[in-house]
């Protein structure tokens, strides 16, 4: 196997590890519930364990990924945080799927 193989099965096992480390906590300490009205402060929580959140709406019936009453400042933060933390991913998935 050679280095550049090496380096992407690393980058690759991080990232798994990272995502089942979100998971955890999101299950956790970011529990999105459907009636409480939400400030911006939590537009920012719970926009960065949205992936999270997301898988684990897809194996459990009670996780919700955005509250359904919020405030404007909640809705801003919650999609900037969205933007700024997928383009951060973004660049480990550029180095994980090119060549060197």
């Amino acid at each position: 196997m050679n280095s550049e193989m090496k380096l992407k099965s690393v980058l690759l096992l991080e990232m798994l590890g990272f995502l089942l480390l979100s998971c955890l906590v999101a299950y956790y300490l970011c529990d999105v519930q459907s009636d409480i009205e939400y400030t911006w402060y939590s537009g920012i929580w719970h926009g960065i364990f949205l992936i999270p959140n997301f898988i684990l709406s897809l194996f459990l019936d009670d996780i919700i990924v955005k509250a359904n009453i919020t405030t404007s400042g909640y809705t801003f933060f919650w999609w900037a945080t969205i933007i700024l933390y997928n383009s951060y991913l973004g660049k480990y998935f550029k180095i994980l799927f090119t060549k060197f």
